[in-house]
Parts: C-alpha cells; sequence; structure tokens
C-alpha cells in the first residue's frame, strides 16, 4: 500500500514549512534586536517626583508642612560597572512645602536592580526588562534658609510600574524600610 501523499499537497506542505521557517527566523532576529535596545531602556533624562509623608516630612523639614515633595531632574546612563552592563544616574532636586523652596540636593542613583519579566502589557510583550529598585543617596545638600534639615539617610526606591516613559514606586528608608513617600517619573528626553 502506498502512503504517499498527492504531488501538489507535498507542493503546499513544503510552501509552508519554508513559510513556518521565514517566521520563526524573523521572531527570533526580532527577540535578539529587541532584548539589545530594551537593555538601554532606562537610560536617559526623566524628571521626576516625590511626595513625601507628612510624618517623614516632620522629621525631614522639622515641622508640619502642607504638600512636602521634592522634584528633579536626573540623568541616568547604561554601561556602567565592571561589566559595562549597569546602570548609574545623578540629579538634581529641590525640596519644597507647597510653593516654598527649603533646600537643593544633588543625588546618586546606584544599585539599579533590573530584572527580567515573562510577560508585559507593553512591548515587546514579553521577557522584556523592568527596574524594581535604585539605592538613592544625597551627596550635596543645601539649605535655601536656616531651618532643622533632618539628619542625612540614604533612600530606596521600589517601582511596582516601570516603563521606558514611566516610573511609580514608593520611596523608602534604607535604616528602616519604612515607606516614606511615593515616587512618580516621566521620560523627558
Amino acid at each position: 500500500m502506498n502512503h504517499e501523499l498527492p504531488s501538489w499537497l507535498q507542493t503546499v506542505l513544503a510552501a509552508l514549512g519554508v513559510r513556518f521557517i521565514w517566521a520563526f527566523l524573523a521572531i527570533v532576529v526580532a527577540s535578539i534586536f529587541t532584548a539589545y535596545v530594551d537593555r538601554r531602556k532606562f537610560a536617559g533624562k526623566w524628571n521626576l517626583t516625590i511626595k513625601w509623608t507628612p510624618e517623614h516630612a516632620k522629621c525631614l523639614l522639622g515641622d508640619d508642612l502642607p504638600e512636602p515633595y521634592s522634584v528633579g531632574d536626573v540623568a541616568i546612563i547604561y554601561g556602567h560597572g565592571q561589566d559595562n552592563k549597569d546602570y548609574w544616574g545623578l540629579g538634581y532636586f529641590e525640596l519644597f512645602s507647597g510653593t516654598k523652596r527649603y533646600a537643593r540636593l544633588c543625588i546618586e542613583l546606584a544599585d539599579m536592580e533590573v530584572k527580567r519579566k515573562l510577560f508585559s502589557t507593553s512591548f515587546p510583550f514579553f521577557y522584556c526588562l523592568a527596574l524594581t529598585s535604585l539605592l538613592l543617596r544625597s551627596k550635596i545638600r543645601e539649605r535655601a534658609f536656616e531651618f532643622n534639615y533632618g539628619p542625612w539617610a540614604n533612600y530606596l526606591m521600589v517601582f511596582h510600574s516601570s516603563t521606558g516613559k514611566v516610573l511609580k514606586g514608593d520611596m523608602v528608608l534604607v535604616e528602616t524600610n519604612e515607606k516614606v513617600g511615593s515616587i512618580d517619573a516621566r521620560r523627558t528626553a
């Protein structure tokens, strides 16, 4: 008994097989390119706002003040570190209560933890990078006028949402692991 397929069906299956192979190769190449571009996802200029909790603002500014927040610009680079595969950044912030400026600060962004998520709601939709946390260190701080400035502290930014355009999360005191504010960052360039 001969179990050979008709020649027209063999031709159709061969054509579909070739197209499947080309489609598979295109997906592999696109994934590699996307992963390469995705590595630099968080590098660039960002505008960042920190809304401090009233309790921490009292510690930071020495008094119960309305609308305590910090606003600043941050520049993040990719290609830092021993293997040139880390992020690092610098920023300039101003500390406010309402419209009154209390201080200016220069900060360092270091120890950025980036993980790959299997699925995402934004492009590339699978196996994309997510910024989970970073360490924020004050390097220079200057008062705009005399007030009882709180002690120097290291902060951890913990992100629950991170894309190449928007970062949202919490400010956490490294020493006590206490949430002391919320973060909203938007890419500017």
